[in-house]
């Protein structure tokens, strides 16, 4: 059992339930007025229904979440935002399982492309990454602006991004060294930083430089 402290009293959430049973219980604290309740419960289910070989039963359950997710990518919360970007984009990673292509997908990815031009730096970063993980090559285009966006962590995600979707011929070269900030990233972005890097041409050894250097 898991104690939600809120602005107002407190809900229990039982984990001894079937994931499906948690989500139920959760989905209703995604209208509580405090918005770090709102963001920790996008997080776990970004991570219940994340899309990958650590959960091949998230398909179908997934994309009910994710009609509950839609509405908080507007929140006026920064981090509850940028959250949800994030959750959708691992829910919704192109694997097989979720193409881009399909109804749902494109509902998504939609809802993502206003937040490249969200206020916020992080939640643009989100949004550019969430779009790369859904293999939305459709709205690539999109991501061109933030080669040239003022933050440092925007320009690499957007061109990792971009080389992910195929476009790797938008990256202008000075943007190459955005791109080896992220090196140090958690999560997965570090190797899929290397990985733009290698498709940009950059060597071996200038990488394990960059990356002994962050």
């Amino acid at each position: 059992r898991y104690r939600f402290r809120r602005a107002r009293g407190e809900t229990v959430v039982n984990l001894g339930q079937s994931v499906q049973g948690v989500a139920r219980d959760l989905i209703p604290l995604l209208q509580d007025e405090d918005g770090n309740v709102r963001r920790m419960v996008v997080g776990l289910l970004g991570e219940m229904f994340r899309s990958d070989d650590r959960n091949p039963s998230s398909g179908g359950e997934a994309r009910e979440i994710a009609k509950e997710l839609l509405p908080l990518l507007k929140d006026k919360e920064i981090w509850v935002r940028m959250c949800a970007a994030y959750a959708l984009g691992k829910m919704f990673r192109s694997d097989g399982r979720n193409p881009s292509s399909d109804g749902q997908s494109r509902e998504v990815t939609q809802e993502l492309v206003p937040l490249l031009k969200d206020e916020d730096e992080d939640v643009r970063m989100h949004a550019a990454d969430a779009l790369a993980r859904i293999g939305a090559k459709e709205y690539a285009k999109e991501l061109f602006p933030l080669l040239k966006d003022e933050n440092e962590s925007v320009r690499g995600m957007a061109a990792i991004a971009l080389v992910e979707l195929g476009e790797k011929g938008q990256v202008p070269k000075d943007v190459i060294e955005d791109i080896k900030s992220a090196l140090d990233w958690g999560g997965d972005c570090a190797e899929r930083a290397k990985a733009a890097l290698k498709a940009l041409g950059v060597s071996a050894e200038d990488i394990r430089k960059a990356k002994e250097e962050e």
